[in-house]
């Protein structure tokens, strides 16, 4: 191959790295211990988190304590991922949530 073709080839992977490990893992992972340390408390998991450069998605979360238990199907959201990365804000956008289910613990 020609030297200019195998730059773009790197350029290309690069790029797809980046987006791979910033939202495939960082982000989330950082999503899931903010939420993590503001639900204190409790046991809080999540089935799956995905995020892109506009919206996120949360499934089959749930939150556990003593007193109660909440069980969310699905949610969605939109946020600024400049803002998450460079600033270290976790601000949540237009947060819809599907199928949220809220069960004091011993009434089901």
């Amino acid at each position: 191959m020609r030297k200019p073709l195998w730059i773009l080839v790197f350029i290309f992977l690069t790029i797809a790295l980046c987006d791979l490990v910033i939202f495939g893992w960082w982000l989330p992972t950082k999503l899931e211990t903010y939420l993590t340390q503001t639900m204190k408390g409790g046991d809080l998991q999540f089935d799956d988190i995905s995020l892109n450069w506009r919206s996120g998605r949360v499934e089959g979360g749930t939150w556990e304590n003593s007193n109660m238990s909440l069980h969310l199907g699905e949610g969605s959201f939109s946020y600024s991922p400049w803002d998450w990365i460079f600033s270290g804000s976790t601000k949540i956008n237009h947060l819809k949530l599907m199928d949220f289910d809220i069960r004091e613990q011993g009434y089901r």
